[in-house]
């Protein structure tokens, strides 16, 4: 909930626009950085459990599903009441091997012709037995896979608008633009409309989007936001899963692009939001790059 408050309204609630413009002869050519193919992109899939026949958690939580990314993260969601942080998405890293993925502190799952067989290991949101049953398997059918993987924030530009507030700041350091403590701090130099001391702490650690439809935030102090992603050409809607707050709603839409000469994906969305009866409108530039594969 805390991290509602700025995160949907500075940093991906809001428009992420082009940080370069491409037709600019005096700024310098941006240099590639480095991208390899994601480690687990023939393999990542996700699979969603019928409500009647889900494994439980060892604490009773029913288990959604369970989403193997490209760059190795496993995505468990759970049908239960939000935790404090507000998701009760679940995220850690698995391996494969032989038709059998491995996940850290879960189990071993492994998938054939629609049915899934889960084998428990320690770990307090690992099943509570062992589960075999149906359930509906998605893979990614997208010819272009660039864009599936993790990605590590470079820059953050951010522009605010509103009474009495009206700024175009961007954050070029990749540790203050990835921070989103160092970035509220910023805003309530302009105009408080946030509290800064709720995201210490809170810093970027990545940014996932899948072939199979998810979108991921993660932060470096374990908390992750999972959400749905739809992407068009190079537009996109989305809707996190992030509990509502006064100040803005986490479904947004936006642009997408990725330079196939720099390797540098820029990420853009368009919102607004309320604070005190005032409404505002926001803008948010992300550029990222390949963040390595866990």
């Amino acid at each position: 909930m805390k991290l509602f408050k700025l995160f949907t309204v500075v940093a991906f609630a809001s428009a992420l626009l082009v940080s370069c413009n491409k037709n600019n002869t005096d700024e310098p050519k941006q240099e590639p950085v480095p991208y390899e193919t994601p480690a687990f992109v023939e393999v990542a899939t996700k699979v969603v459990f019928p409500a009647a026949t889900a494994p439980e958690t060892k604490g009773g939580e029913t288990i959604k599903s369970i989403e193997f990314t490209e760059a190795g993260y496993a995505i468990i969601i759970k049908e239960a009441v939000k935790a404090d942080d507000g998701t009760n998405a679940v995220v850690t890293t698995y391996t494969y091997d032989k038709g059998v993925y491995n996940v850290l502190g879960f189990g071993k799952v492994e998938i054939k012709s629609g049915k899934v067989t889960i084998t428990q290991t320690s770990g307090d949101d690992a099943p509570a037995s062992n589960y075999e049953g149906e359930a509906t398997v998605t893979t990614g059918n997208s010819t272009d896979k660039n864009l599936y993987c993790a990605w590590e924030i470079m820059t953050t530009n951010i522009k605010v608008s509103g009474p009495g507030i009206g700024f175009d700041k961007l954050f070029s350091n990749a540790a203050t633009a990835s921070d989103l403590y160092e970035i509220a701090k910023y805003v309530n130099e302009k105009k408080k409309v946030i509290n800064a001391d709720d995201f210490k702490g809170y810093k970027v650690e990545s940014v996932s989007v899948t072939d199979a439809g998810t979108i991921m935030v993660k932060f470096a102090n374990g908390v992750s936001y999972v959400g749905d992603i739809k992407l068009s050409s190079k537009t996109f809607t989305y809707k996190l899963d992030i509990e509502s707050n006064f100040m803005f709603s986490a479904e947004a839409t936006g642009k997408i692009d990725l330079d196939p000469d720099t390797n540098i994906l820029t990420f853009v969305v368009t919102g607004s939001f309320k604070y005190n009866n005032d409404s505002y409108t926001s803008e948010v530039t992300l550029t990222l790059k390949q963040k390595a594969n866990v």
